[in-house]
């Protein structure tokens, strides 16, 4: 009867290191993607601040180095991309080109300049950063201050 309770620990041994080299090896890929997830944030942010390139490319080459830091291959990652961001755009798409046409009209018709003067009076020249937030703009009526 020793005998077989023997035979039956051993023969769960290997399983027993089997998942816990499973579990070390997810372990490692959880680490590693974390490493690279912020190496590709400081990419990004390098990217924009000291390169100057323009975010939306920098956010593309960070994903792409994601992609195939991760294992995909490149097929893949471009696919991926791709992929998200058609849903993305699909989901807001329309949500921003009304944006565009509304600021465009706001500026074309000088209504950004008068909303701008009518937040300046009710917050006071002193606090134009509220001002401008209010507006919505980072621009909008600048020539005005």
């Amino acid at each position: 009867m020793a005998a077989q309770n023997w035979s039956a620990r051993e023969s769960r041994e290997p399983d027993t290191r089997a998942r816990i080299g499973g579990i070390r090896y997810a372990l490692m890929n959880a680490i590693t993607s974390v490493i690279f997830l912020h190496l590709t944030v400081a990419f990004i942010v390098v990217a924009t601040t000291r390169w100057r390139l323009p975010p939306f490319l920098a956010l593309l080459l960070g994903a792409g180095g994601f992609g195939v830091a991760s294992g995909l291959n490149p097929t893949a990652t471009i696919s991926l991309i791709t992929g998200g961001l058609g849903q993305t755009v699909a989901g807001i798409g329309i949500v921003i080109a009304c944006g565009c046409i509304i600021g465009a009209v706001l500026e074309q018709t000088g209504a950004a300049v008068v909303m701008t003067n009518v937040v300046l009076k009710l917050v006071g020249r002193n606090r134009t950063i509220l001002a401008m937030g209010l507006t919505g703009g980072r621009g909008v009526g600048a020539g005005v201050l």
